[in-house]
């Protein structure tokens, strides 16, 4: 059949046009109005607490295990406990060395003396609570002394002065070459013999404290006061910031007469029931305990309560509340029964070897 193509083509043409044309146009899709954003809150103690490991560590993590001489450390790195048998539960003897600040001749010749001291009392840890240089290049040099030292476990914490970042290499480095020496920055719960060691690293008091260095809040005290109900056995809480106290006999008594501590560490210690304590700082009020309350607790007395200022092992001269003059000193301090007493070795006056 023959068909004509005119009509049709003119169909498809014309047609096709007109369909086009006949379609409605499309429409842009409406724009939502945005959702109002919320109020904002006021920060929670969980969103002010630092998040920052090489201050207060981190908890979790994998199993981990640690031999250091006898002892056997396990835990996640956050918190680690060696194994205790009958014979040594609740018993252990504690150095305690504090304030060293700088990597001087007088200060190493302390240092040596009081690890002699220390290791004849029988020790089976050493306490290093905080401003243990001011350089990651002095600190590793002050620790690797004590890792010369010591073959027991030494706790190192930060003070006021020492930056997040110099004193977790510093630790890090160190302890590539003496694992005994351990970052009481990330170890925050340290248990031997059925006693634990808590820590809080840094200071709480911004206008003392190094920009770069650990600063704790409130935050960091709860969490701390959480890990002392948690911990086993007899709890001993370590920091460089000493608790508030009252009166001439507290641990944090300046030479103006006033009691400088951190009320919220006192306040902490007494809703936690923690009965011992190994602080710093407070130089001019070293070398002495008192009880939680303040009362004083003379050296060589089985306290149920005892915390401990070890003064300053620099040699650098201070001068203390009691008018004499400190070229360093240090503490031994004996756990037993759930009770705690204290020595202090103090350094005698440097000799003069300078030529007249």
């Amino acid at each position: 059949m023959k068909l004509n193509w005119l009509p049709i083509f003119s169909a498809l043409v014309f047609g096709g046009v007109a369909c086009t044309k006949s379609e409605p146009a499309v429409k842009a899709p409406e724009k939502v109005p945005a959702a109002p954003k919320p109020a904002e809150q006021p920060p929670t103690a969980a969103v002010e607490k630092t998040e920052n490991p090489a201050c207060f560590g981190s908890a979790g993590g994998k199993a981990r295990e640690r031999t250091i001489g006898a002892l056997t450390f396990k835990g996640d790195g956050y918190s680690m406990t060696a194994a205790s048998d009958a014979a040594s539960s609740g018993k252990l003897i504690v150095g305690v060395i504090s304030d060293i600040k700088e990597f001087l001749p007088e200060t190493v010749t302390n240092l040596k003396a009081f690890a002699r001291w220390i290791k004849e009392a029988g020790a089976g840890l050493v306490v290093v609570n905080g401003d243990v240089a001011y350089s990651q290049k002095e600190m590793e040099s002050v620790l690797r002394v004590l890792g010369k030292e010591f073959t027991i476990p030494v706790l190192v914490t930060s003070g006021n002065k020492e930056l997040a970042r110099d004193f977790d290499l510093a630790l890090t480095n160190v302890a590539a070459d003496h694992p005994q020496i351990i970052n009481g920055n990330r170890v925050r719960s340290l248990t031997i013999n059925d006693i634990s060691f808590v820590t809080l690293p840094g200071y709480g008091k911004k206008n003392y404290t190094e920009p770069g260095a650990c600063l704790f809040s409130q935050a960091e005290i709860d969490e701390t006061g959480t890990l002392l109900k948690n911990a086993a056995g007899s709890r001993v809480f370590v920091a460089h910031a000493s608790p508030r106290q009252a009166g001439a006999e507290g641990i944090d008594y300046m030479v103006d007469g006033t009691n400088v501590g951190d009320e919220r560490i006192a306040k902490m210690l007494v809703a936690t029931g923690t009965k011992f304590a190994i602080v710093g700082n407070i130089k001019e009020a070293g070398g002495r305990a008192a009880t939680v309350a303040g009362k004083g607790v003379k050296p060589g007395t089985a306290s149920e309560e005892l915390v401990l200022n070890p003064g300053p092992a620099d040699a650098t001269p201070w001068t203390m509340v009691d008018k004499t003059v400190s070229h360093g000193m240090a503490a031994v301090v004996s756990f037993e029964g759930g009770k705690a007493s204290y020595q202090i070795k103090k350094s005698e006056k440097p000799a003069d070897t300078t030529q007249k």
